[in-house]
């Protein structure tokens, strides 16, 4: 079985990495296809004009004009583009450009949290403007380029903020901050840990106060956020690497491979050998 490709930069910057890729010339006489890969970088996708397909941890999503596409690193994704389209590609890692205020920082989340934004023409045109201005200063290599960029990012994040009416006041809440740590928390430790319980106590509230936070901001249990994790994990290994199903078993932390088997199939339908041949 082939391996889904893991795209990492070829040159590591001291500062960390950075790159813009313009696509109208790419997509002038030919349309564009990437086959299944996942990065270890962040990775912006901006279609002004254009169609195609895009599949991302397992979601289809139609390609339209005005369409913006944001993956964390991990994610596997495929990505087809119609000849004739235009727009930009854009990457950089954690360490060429990270929030560091705690509000900036709950919002960066949020916004890579959903990894689809369809805007009308205005807002848009506004953000794309972005997208150039951070072309041109890469294109120069001017004095402080890169630091232009960073601040040209922050612009960007902000801009797709206000444009979808995401809330800075309700992301400073409680309940969302509990959402954050908890977030952040199972991405470290959902290996290891796969009860609501061990989450709760980290965060110092009960396992029914985490579970009804849950329910409230995200309209599922802290189980089901859980279950979720620990599935989008296997697929991913499932179809990015040659590893057995044992092994992929204990990866995740199971150290019995028909109990992983069983709750694979519990939650997709499949064993993880038919959702592998598949």
């Amino acid at each position: 079985m082939e391996e889904i490709t893991i795209r990492k930069y070829d040159d590591q910057h001291v500062s960390g990495n950075f790159q813009i890729i313009k696509l109208d010339e790419d997509l002038k006489h030919q349309q564009m296809f990437e086959k299944i890969h996942r990065h270890d970088f962040y990775y912006l996708l901006a279609i002004k004009a254009g169609g195609g397909d895009h599949h991302i941890d397992f979601e289809h999503y139609e390609i339209q004009n005005y369409s913006l596409f944001l993956l964390r690193p991990g994610q596997v994704h495929e990505l087809s583009l119609e000849k004739g389209g235009s727009g930009f590609i854009l990457t950089f890692d954690k360490q060429f450009y990270y929030p560091h205020e705690e509000i900036k920082i709950k919002t960066f989340r949020d916004l890579f949290r959903k990894n689809y934004y369809q805007l009308d023409s205005v807002s848009f045109e506004e953000i794309f403007q972005t997208f150039n201005l951070i072309l041109n200063e890469n294109s120069q290599e001017l004095y402080g380029y890169r630091d232009a960029i960073k601040g040209y990012l922050n612009l960007l994040f902000l801009q797709l903020v206000r444009k979808k009416g995401i809330s800075i006041m309700e992301k400073n809440s409680m309940d969302h901050e509990v959402i954050e740590q908890f977030s952040f928390l199972l991405e470290q430790q959902y290996k290891l840990h796969k009860t609501p319980q061990f989450y709760a106590e980290k965060l110092n509230i009960s396992t029914n106060k985490l579970n009804s936070i849950s329910k409230k901001i995200l309209g599922k249990t802290s189980s089901q956020i859980i279950t979720e994790e620990v599935i989008l994990e296997a697929k991913r290994n499932l179809l990015a690497t040659t590893l057995q199903i044992k092994e992929i078993a204990f990866l995740l932390g199971f150290e019995d491979d028909s109990y992983f088997i069983r709750f694979f199939k519990k939650h997709t339908n499949f064993t993880p050998k038919e959702f592998r041949e598949q």
